[in-house]
């Protein structure tokens, strides 16, 4: 399968899955009258995998014939580290809490991603653990979500 017939079959898939989601979403039954309600975020949810399945059909649309047949060096060890990390990540969570599973996993996720020439681990670190604050805030405090609470 070409690379732009198999981008075009992903991005319809997507848009089935967006659209699916947002008729799903769209029967929720609401807690509240006013503001936002329980459906929100499923349809906020569906509108971005509807754009992102229009964003990758057009890009492949534009690209059509351009495609590259080398592969980046170590590309390889990337895809899997980041693999690896996603199922590090989901087996800390119950033990290590929210907060520091999800500022290692942003540690590491950014560590893998990042080129050789590029790494800055105090950077990354920084990055990691405002982010991981700053989304705990959000859905603690925010959206009075309860979080995994680990020993932390």
């Amino acid at each position: 399968m070409s690379e732009l017939r198999r981008d075009l079959v992903s991005a319809a898939s997507l848009a089935a899955v967006g659209t699916g989601a947002h008729l799903i979403a769209r029967g929720i039954e609401a807690r509240f009258k006013t503001g936002v309600d329980s459906g929100f975020f499923p349809e906020l949810v569906s509108a971005a995998l509807v754009l992102s399945a229009a964003i990758i059909a057009g890009s492949a649309l534009r690209r059509r014939q351009q495609v590259e047949t080398d592969t980046p060096s170590g590309s390889t060890w990337r895809v899997w580290g980041a693999f690896a990390a996603v199922v590090a990540y989901v087996a800390a969570l119950p033990i290590a809490g929210f907060l520091a599973s999800t500022a290692a996993f942003l540690f590491v996720q950014i560590s893998v991603l990042a080129p050789a020439e590029r790494r800055r681990p105090l950077a990354f670190a920084l990055v990691a653990l405002v982010a991981a604050g700053m989304i705990h805030a959000i859905f603690r405090v925010g959206f009075g979500l309860p979080l995994p609470r680990g020993p932390f």
